[in-house]
């Protein structure tokens, strides 16, 4: 099942950020889901951000990375230490501002109607129904 985490985090772009700045978002993050962020040069001439778990960023993830750089974050399951969820945090950003747009990918829910269990009982239903439509036009 996927994390709740990995579905809020797409939506995650900031623009302006200076040191210290740190956002994200808090929950859980399924084994296999991943995130990519990539930092871009605003009106800084560099700077260094990582991938945390926590608004500290006492809980590195990913990193530390110069900017412009990006970092991947693969998930084992249950996020390390004390992390409450996963973000980015600003280390450094020289002399002006900087950028960070997030990807995650998502560990896709199974569809219960194709599963190994569930694929014959659908296509009894498909059968009783198609008798039933046939007694009916007889």
């Amino acid at each position: 099942m996927a994390g709740d985490v990995c579905s809020r985090l797409p939506g995650l772009s900031e623009t302006g950020l200076v040191a210290g700045n740190t956002s994200g978002e808090g929950g859980s993050f399924a084994a296999g889901e991943s995130l990519t962020m990539t930092a871009t040069l605003g009106t800084a001439t560099g700077g260094t951000f990582r991938i945390v778990g926590d608004p500290g960023g006492v809980n590195t993830l990913a990193g530390p990375s110069s900017i412009p750089g990006t970092l991947t974050f693969v998930s084992s399951g249950a996020l390390p230490g004390s992390s409450i969820g996963v973000g980015y945090f600003i280390d450094n950003a020289f002399g002006g501002t900087v950028d960070i747009t997030v990807r995650s990918f998502c560990v896709p829910v199974p569809v219960p109607a194709t599963s190994i269990t569930t694929l014959p009982l659908l296509a009894l239903l498909l059968e009783l129904g198609s008798v039933i439509i046939l007694i009916r036009r007889a």
